[in-house]
């Protein structure tokens, strides 16, 4: 006996597979057609290929230019850091910038009470750490103006971020007193903060 109902409906199950296949079909076709046709085309294929290689072009121009960019930022950086204080230890830049003091104090005729070497601070994340020095010294006000000059003239990269100048005898006020903190700088030697101590 033949069940009418289970071969309708299996009938129209086929029917709708065949229209579902038909609309993808047909929905692929009109997704992809530009493509395929421009794809299949000589002419189509030779614009779609002539934007490729301007697009080529393109990079190679941009990666001649930013080449020539980081050789310029990098001739630049290697000039900088020729002003850092020579060793890669706190110490041995302290030494350093202790000579430099020295030579410029001489120069301007002054000498100094004393070199104390201070804690650096910024020390966290930065590629260069300040190493600063107090400098105290009694002098005309004409010599603390001229060696604060060859301070931060100097060859190597000096600043002095914080001066202090009293007059401690009323009696002499041609002679002060100044406290000078002078920073130079060191590249520490992983730019993640190591320890150059």
């Amino acid at each position: 006996m033949v069940d009418f109902g289970s071969s309708l409906a299996e009938g129209k199950r086929k029917y709708f597979l065949i229209v579902l296949v038909v609309v993808l079909s047909v929905a692929v076709l009109f997704q992809y057609a530009p493509d395929m046709r421009s794809a299949l085309s000589t002419d189509g294929e030779s614009r779609l290929m002539a934007r490729q290689v301007a697009k080529y072009r393109e990079a190679v121009r941009e990666k001649d230019h930013l080449q020539a960019a980081l050789m310029q930022v990098s001739r630049a950086l290697t000039q900088a850091e020729s002003g850092l204080l020579s060793g890669n230890t706190k110490a041995i830049a302290a030494v350093d910038i202790q000579n430099i003091l020295n030579a410029l104090a001489e120069q301007s005729g002054v000498r100094f009470k004393t070199i104390r070497v201070l804690q650096p601070t910024g020390e966290d994340k930065a590629a260069y750490l300040p190493i600063p020095v107090q400098i105290t010294f009694d002098a005309s006000i004409r010599q603390v103006k001229e060696i604060v000059y060859r301070i931060e003239n100097a060859a190597k990269l000096l600043r002095v971020p914080e001066a202090r100048i009293r007059m401690p005898n009323p009696k002499t006020p041609e002679v002060v007193q100044a406290v000078l903190t002078v920073e130079g700088f060191m590249k520490l030697p992983d730019a993640g903060g190591g320890n150059g101590s």
